[in-house]
């Protein structure tokens, strides 16, 4: 039987990225195709992708750019470090979600049709993600860990 504290962090960290992934992805569907008829449809499938698939692989960018940052900048203040883990973890993840949301809104026509909406979508939400990922790690990440202690 799952003990009562690791659901509570498992809804916690499942809300906060259903929330993320949802508010990213919304912005690249809207980018892609505006509020057409298709939009909730394209935006769902969208978001389905990035909580089923995204979420653990978040969790793996997260770890790997935490112990990459450590690593290379050891002496560095703990803020810094969670800033640069912010930044890391929102260009790779940015990157991957407007690659699944480009394939779920236009399919895969050309490189170059392709290439042009995937830049479209990532130079969209790669700004609120600099702002949203480092503020994660440095405010919010802190008082969930407290709260889930």
């Amino acid at each position: 039987m799952i003990n009562k504290h690791l659901l509570k962090k498992i809804i916690v960290m499942i809300g906060m990225m259903t929330i993320m992934g949802g508010l990213f992805t919304a912005i690249m569907t809207y980018v892609n195709i505006g509020f057409t008829n298709e939009f909730f449809t394209m935006w769902s499938k969208s978001l389905f992708f990035a909580v089923v698939f995204m979420m653990p692989l978040g969790g793996v960018i997260m770890f790997i750019s935490n112990k990459f940052i450590k690593f290379i900048f050891p002496n560095l203040k703990q803020i810094l470090q969670n800033i640069l883990v912010g930044v890391c973890i929102a260009l790779c993840m940015e990157s991957i979600m407007a690659i699944s949301a480009t394939i779920n809104i236009l399919g895969y026509p050309s490189f170059d049709v392709f290439l042009s909406f995937w830049l479209k979508s990532y130079l969209s939400t790669l700004p609120f993600a600099l702002v949203f990922s480092p503020i994660m790690t440095i405010l919010i990440k802190p008082k969930i860990e407290k709260f889930l202690r």
